[in-house]
């Protein structure tokens, strides 16, 4: 990338295959690869922009560590629960159109055929009364929560990391995403 201020201290980044040149009247032509002009102004000198802080440097590694977070948050949110509810462990689908499903399935308060995958990994639509339906929705709730709370535990853990600590990027970059287990679930 090159990096050009103009008259007036805006700075305008070019990628390196653009040509800029100076006229001998001291203004300055922007060129496309391929050589059809570009709409720059005529008044650019060459920038370096500052170097990122410390502090810069700490805050964009926990940005993308907190987004990184997150993503893997709402995809385990989004790839499946287990309930015990009908006496044996089903797992059940949870995508947010399964979850919209499933609490309109808990709230009816009538007993339901809802689809669940038993140990084998085969889904088919099994009876469910409406208690069981409710305890499958409780599981999925307590599931989701659980998640959520270790997001944001580890997001205060990302958060807590200061520019002073000892080597925080590194710190930084050790988090990793867990999801809980169902115990802690």
């Amino acid at each position: 990338m090159q990096y050009f201020k103009d008259g007036t201290g805006r700075v305008h980044v070019f990628d390196d295959d653009v040509k800029i040149e100076a006229a001998p009247d001291g203004t300055t032509t922007a060129t496309a690869p391929n050589g059809s002009p570009l709409n720059a102004p005529d008044d650019l000198t060459p920038y370096t922009p500052p170097k990122p802080t410390a502090a810069d440097q700490l805050a964009a590694a926990q940005s993308a560590k907190i987004a990184e977070i997150n993503a893997a948050c709402e995809a385990a949110i989004v790839s499946g629960f287990t309930s015990d509810a009908l006496g044996k462990t089903y797992t059940y689908r949870s995508r947010r159109d399964d979850q919209v499903n499933l609490m309109g399935a808990a709230m009816s308060g009538t007993d339901t055929q809802f689809k669940c995958a038993d140990a084998d990994g085969l889904y088919a639509m099994r009876d469910h009364t409406a208690a069981q339906i409710k305890q499958v929705f409780a599981d999925g709730v307590a599931r989701k929560l659980a998640l959520i709370e270790q997001s944001n535990a580890l997001t205060d853990e990302v958060n807590a990391i200061a520019p002073d600590d000892d080597a925080p990027i590194e710190a930084v970059h050790a988090i990793t995403w867990s999801a809980p287990t169902k115990a802690s679930a």
